[in-house]
């Protein structure tokens, strides 16, 4: 896949390659000019991972990456997934320009299940979505499309791992992504960081938060759910 056009930026986490289409969006014109993008998450995340792995979605280019790997314990491991190519193939740069070898990264998105699904990534005027891009259901006219890979959690995650922290940034696609992580919350328990709640409330309430999570607390523009110890 070949890289795109694109910039090099560095904070106090590493190095970050960054797709030239997003260098207004805030999370890469923050990085660009060398702050941290949501500092208090990836500082939250690095706390309370202890011996685990993380499960993060969707990575963009890769602007938590550094931060995550730099925070886990020798054995554990970073689950990453982005759907976008774009962004994939950044993110995957990022990785290297880092040389992160306690990751694995995904050219997909998190759902119930694999399939294929469509990827708005920009709209009409605006030349990319960059970390906002979406599954939809069809086309508009206008719009810019991708076919993308949809994983599932319990697909790719072996069962023997003790995930400590999944956290989603998925831009509304949550329930599915938390349907295909089913196995793996219920076995470890893992903290949810969650952008969007589920638009589906009663199967939230009734398969995740009867599970015996609670609102922990909030972070920035996200929702952290935690079960008891």
């Amino acid at each position: 896949m070949q890289l795109p056009e694109h910039l090099i930026a560095s904070n106090q986490h590493g190095k970050y390659c960054v797709p030239a289409s997003s260098r207004s969006r805030p999370a890469a014109a923050a990085v660009l000019a060398g702050r941290v993008w949501e500092r208090k998450t990836i500082e939250y995340m690095a706390k309370r991972c202890a011996s685990g792995d993380i499960v993060h979605a969707g990575a963009y280019f890769g602007d938590f990456l550094p931060g995550l790997s730099n925070a886990l314990k020798p054995d554990a491991h970073l689950w990453a997934f982005e759907p976008s190519a774009e962004n994939y193939s950044c993110a995957k740069r990022t990785l290297e320009l880092n040389d992160i070898g306690n990751a694995t990264l995904f050219h997909a998105g998190l759902g119930a299940k694999s399939e294929t699904r469509i990827l708005c990534t920009g709209r009409p005027m605006i030349s990319a979505l960059g970390g906002a891009s979406r599954f939809v259901r069809k086309k508009k006219p206008g719009y810019a499309y991708e076919e993308t890979q949809i994983l599932a959690v319990d697909e790719v995650v072996p069962s023997d791992r003790m995930v400590s922290i999944v956290q989603l940034d998925v831009e509304g696609y949550e329930e599915q992504a938390l349907r295909g992580a089913l196995k793996t919350i219920r076995r470890n328990l893992p903290i949810l960081i969650l952008e969007n709640l589920p638009k589906n409330a009663e199967w939230f309430r009734e398969t995740i938060l009867a599970l015996g999570y609670g609102d922990a607390e909030k972070l920035l523009g996200n929702k952290v759910f935690a079960a008891p110890c």
